[in-house]
């Protein structure tokens, strides 16, 4: 017998669908373990100290995280070990962009394309919602 969709548990990756105390201790446990990394994986991994601003990049780190716990719990699978370590340095080499950021607010001229942008995407949303009601 298998579990209802609401019965299963929810993905530890699924933040949006944890309750606020366990979404806290997700967010504890990936802060002890970025720190980790940065520091094991120094120079190789750089980090904006701002980096749990980044919804994308905490998204990835989080799956990094629960990656690296799967495979500590299942050694007899190294191969998982050399696609973790592949993995994580070319991400890293797309973090290093964000290294250096500032968190500065926004020009006018960049909140405007962010504006039109939003509303372009709208549009499409609302068209492929309106074709698949044909």
């Amino acid at each position: 017998m298998t579990a209802s969709p609401s019965r299963r548990a929810v993905p530890k990756w699924a933040w949006q669908r944890l309750s606020v105390a366990e979404r806290r201790v997700q967010w504890e446990g990936l802060v002890e373990w970025v720190e980790e990394l940065r520091r094991d994986y120094a120079p190789d991994v750089e980090l904006p100290p701002c980096w749990p601003l980044h919804e994308a990049l905490r998204a990835e780190l989080a799956l990094l995280w629960y990656w690296r716990q799967a495979i500590d719990n299942d050694p007899l699978n190294p191969a998982q070990g050399v696609r973790w370590h592949t993995s994580l340095y070319s991400s890293a080499d797309a973090w290093r962009k964000l290294a250096t950021c500032r968190h500065e607010d926004e020009s006018r001229h960049v909140s405007a394309i962010r504006r039109a942008w939003t509303r372009d995407a709208d549009r499409f949303v609302q068209a492929a919602i309106d074709r698949a009601r044909i």
